[in-house]
């Protein structure tokens, strides 16, 4: 029986499932903190300034979406069904891209702009491979966060199985 179908409970959820369900939420909020902790770093400039200015007002809405998903799912699904494997490999996909966006992510300081994180380990990494880079991780996270999005509003439920008795 498919995940999408049946009722799966969370004890019969493979272990990966389960953490991946339990992590989201400290994930949602660590994973957009990684991203402006990446530009506090000698040398930088205008992004920094620009990132502690307005954190306020996007780190909320990077952590609300992130968390719009699994709102959708508990509001459809309620506390005892595991959400479809897909929902999570999507969400998965989503928080791989913004750690990559983070490795990738190089600084504009008006000095010199600094290399990534990955331009850093990959010295072979030219300013051009490592912009590419960023914005297709960034384009990843994105892709990921739609397409847990659509399964959340998506998944077939069926009700449950009937007791046997």
């Amino acid at each position: 029986m498919s995940e999408l179908q049946g009722v799966p409970t969370p004890q019969l959820a493979p272990r990966w499932q389960r953490w991946l369900w339990r992590a989201w939420t400290p994930l949602v909020w660590i994973m957009p903190l990684l991203l402006a902790l990446r530009y506090v770093m000698p040398g930088a400039s205008w992004e920094t300034i620009v990132l502690f200015i307005y954190f306020p007002i996007w780190y909320p809405v990077l952590a609300g979406a992130g968390w719009t998903p699994r709102i959708i799912w508990r509001a459809r699904a309620g506390k005892t069904r595991q959400p479809p494997r897909a929902m999570l490999s999507w969400i998965l996909l989503h928080w791989g891209g913004l750690l990559l966006a983070v490795l990738a992510g190089r600084g504009v300081g008006d000095p010199d702009p600094f290399d990534s994180l990955l331009g850093r380990l990959l010295p072979f990494l030219g300013p051009i491979a490592q912009d590419v880079t960023f914005y297709a991780a960034l384009a990843l996270a994105a892709a990921g966060l739609l397409g847990a999005l659509i399964v959340a509003v998506s998944a077939r439920l069926n009700p449950a199985p009937p007791a046997a008795g």
